[in-house]
């Protein structure tokens, strides 16, 4: 049959059918789903599938409220913010220089915030809150009004996972000496008639908001974090400590900078003389930093003594560290930081020259006295001579050993030295960073140490402080001092000759969660906006969590076992136990206060190790003596000697206190009644 005839018949036998397509239409599956109505609902359903999967699995994710924060920040242009913000305060001044620069994210999100008017009141949200607010308490039975801080300190607001951030910075508003630090810093770069004066937008940021957090009219609000704080802003979370040190670093530099610029230039400056009726111009003094202390490090050698005296390190901040123990208190972190550390396998120029010295004088005793033997002796008599004369100059330098000695690299002796590091100028504001930091053998992965520590309200520093060993009678303060098997503090195994400086605790950090993730709580100490019936602003505890501040016991303070950081304010100097126990308070050094660009000695390095002997003789023959015996003591051998030395040149030692750290090459000293200055190095500060 023709197909055509039949496809009539299927139609019902329609004559004008036309050869055509008559299939129904129907449009494909996926096309009703391509609409912006269905994909946006959709994308939302798996974005918040997705997040609620990775936080089931315990990723380190941003809250949901900060992470929409965070993208709609980054979705926003930059010109559209400043064009709404230079609409809503046409005179705030903008640095021209900053136009062309691409704003940071923490820039944008503190716009935004002022936009609308999150920072401030009188801003959109700030306007609709309060509208909603006086809507809610002219309904019935809701009664809602406005609470008083009730002296409940200022927060600090949270989008950015900063929770880091803010603990450091409340903890750090909490002492009492850095508001006065930042002031001057400040007035010191407002003085300087210099044009092209460097900005401390750290510290004036820094300064500006302690000030706002300690104002009692800020009881009970919220305040955002300056941009110039947020320069280590992020959306993973950070160490506290690590911020703290930047923040501080990046203060010390913008005050550094204010200082140089400041000072007069160098040049050649004649000493005063007696007949000059010249006055030389007072130096302008130094802005030191409340935080910042010295430690003083040494290295000696167990084996013959030799110590190079004492490296000066500054630091602001102590970072001790914690065992695998369930519970240790601030005393014993101490005793492990500030302890005799062995270090073996170090090359020694002394044990070198030492041994260089008794196997030469070994050659020169077999050679026999014959004319073949002649320029062996001569040349063996040389050495030894250039041996004995380093030896007695102290002089162990590479260059020496190398050129004046000849003895190659490969001929080194090596031994064991002892490393201790100890307090040698308390700061006047303390903190301690307890390293919560921990290696798994397992995993080869960081994990976070859970160790309880407990911490006291007044903590006497003195036991790990320098000069806080030995007896009472200071006549033999050189001796253990340069011992190198001997600490040179008093830790609190022994009893200390130095009763303080005390601490009183302002504020403490604590960290909740793993070593990936977790959040940051601080809490300090505040001041009551009202006076008591004595005139006296009472202090209370406060836990601050960001901008959720609560109040809290002093039991409860002392009792976090979990803590991350420790801020103290020193309340009194160190006092010296005589042996009438009688307290004499221990006066420093005065300093010189010019400025100056170099910093004080650093570290003592310790060169990598290769021990070979220069001869194969016996190990009888190649031993040398110890420290008792070495020729280059400067103890007397005899108590003849030491006796009859003492009764003409000998005078009894004075304590050794560390002067004030000063960023200089050395530490200079007056000598009294001439003005004079003299430059004492590192090492010369041991010696008495």
């Amino acid at each position: 049959m023709n197909p055509t005839r039949k496809l009539q018949d299927l139609l019902d036998g329609d004559p004008n059918y036309e050869n055509e397509y008559h299939q129904d239409y129907r449009e494909p599956f996926w096309t009703s789903y391509t609409s912006l109505s269905a994909i946006f609902p959709l994308f939302l359903a798996l974005a918040a599938l997705i997040y609620h999967v990775l936080q089931t699995l315990d990723f380190d994710l941003l809250p949901l409220p900060q992470l929409v924060w965070h993208i709609v920040v980054y979705l926003t242009p930059s010109r559209l913010l400043d064009a709404i913000d230079s609409y809503q305060d046409p005179l705030r001044v903008v640095n021209p220089e900053l136009r062309g620069l691409r704003k940071t994210h923490a820039a944008k999100s503190e716009v935004m915030r002022r936009i609308l008017g999150m920072d401030a009141p009188g801003g959109i949200l700030s306007t609709v809150t309060q509208a909603g607010r006086r809507r809610l308490s002219t309904l019935p039975g809701i009664g809602m009004v406005a609470q008083s801080g009730e002296g409940r300190p200022a927060g600090l607001g949270n989008w950015d996972n900063s929770c880091y951030q803010n603990s450091v910075l409340q903890g750090l508003a909490a002492l009492r000496t850095l508001p006065n630090y930042l002031a001057n810093a400040r007035l010191k770069h407002k003085e300087s008639d210099e044009t092209d004066m460097p900005e401390a937008q750290m510290a004036e940021a820094l300064e500006g908001l302690i000030e706002t957090l300690n104002d009692p009219a800020n009881n009970g609000k919220r305040i955002w974090t300056p941009a110039a704080l947020k320069s280590m802003s992020s959306w993973q979370q950070q160490d506290a400590q690590e911020y703290f040190s930047k923040v501080l670093d990046e203060i010390d530099k913008e005050v550094r900078k204010a200082a140089d610029s400041t000072r007069d230039s160098p040049g050649f400056e004649s000493e005063p003389t007696h007949n000059s009726g010249d006055k030389q111009p007072s130096p302008k003094p130094v802005i030191r930093n409340p935080l910042e202390g010295l430690i003083a490090q040494r290295v000696g050698c167990t084996k013959c003594g030799f110590s190079e005296g004492l490296s000066m390190i500054p630091f602001n901040c102590l970072t001790v560290p914690l065992g695998r123990a369930w519970e240790y208190n601030v005393s014993e972190c101490l005793d492990e930081y500030t302890k005799l550390e062995p270090i073996e396998g170090v090359e020694c120029g002394k044990c070198t020259l030492l041994k260089f010295q008794r196997l030469l004088s070994t050659i020169l005793e077999r050679l026999d006295d014959t004319p073949e033997n002649a320029t062996i002796r001569t040349t063996t008599t040389q050495r030894l001579a250039a041996v004995t004369e380093a030896l007695e100059d102290d002089d162990y330098e590479e260059k020496t050993l190398i050129q004046k000695c000849s003895i190659p690299s490969k001929s080194r002796v090596s031994s064991t030295k002892s490393r201790q590091a100890v307090i040698a100028r308390p700061p006047k504001s303390l903190v301690v960073h307890f390293n919560r930091s921990l290696f798994d053998e397992l995993t080869g992965e960081l994990r976070k140490n859970y160790s309880e520590v407990r911490f006291p309200k007044i903590l006497d520093l003195g036991p790990w402080c320098l000069g806080s060993a030995g007896s009472r009678d200071r006549s033999d303060m050189e001796e253990w001092l340069l011992n190198p098997d001997e600490s040179m503090i008093a830790s609190q195994h022994r009893s200390s000759r130095l009763r303080g400086p005390f601490y009183e605790l302002r504020a403490v950090v604590t960290h909740y969660g793993r070593h990936e993730n977790g959040h940051y709580i601080c809490y300090k100490k505040h001041p009551s906006p009202v006076p008591d019936e004595k005139g006296h602003y009472n202090e209370q505890w406060w836990s601050l969590s960001d901008d959720d501040v609560m109040r809290a016991s002093e039991e409860k303070a002392l009792g976090q076992g979990g803590v991350f950081m420790l801020f103290y304010d020193c309340i009194q100097p160190a006092v010296e136990v005589t042996s009438n126990n009688d307290m004499v308070e221990s006066m420093p050094i005065k300093e010189n206060t010019d400025i100056v660009e170099a910093a004080i000695a650093a570290s003592i390095p310790l060169p990598a190790a290769e021990h070979t002997d220069l001869l194969d003789v016996d190990e009888q023959t190649s031993s040398f003596s110890t420290r008792d015996e070495s020729v280059a003591t400067s103890v007397s051998d005899t108590e003849d000697d030491e006796r009859h030395e003492g009764q003409q040149n000998y005078k009894p030692t004075e304590a050794i206190v560390v002067s004030p750290y000063v960023p200089s090459t050395g530490v200079y000293s007056e000598n009294d009644g001439s003005g004079q200055k003299e430059l004492l190095s590192p090492g010369s500060l041991v010696m008495v």
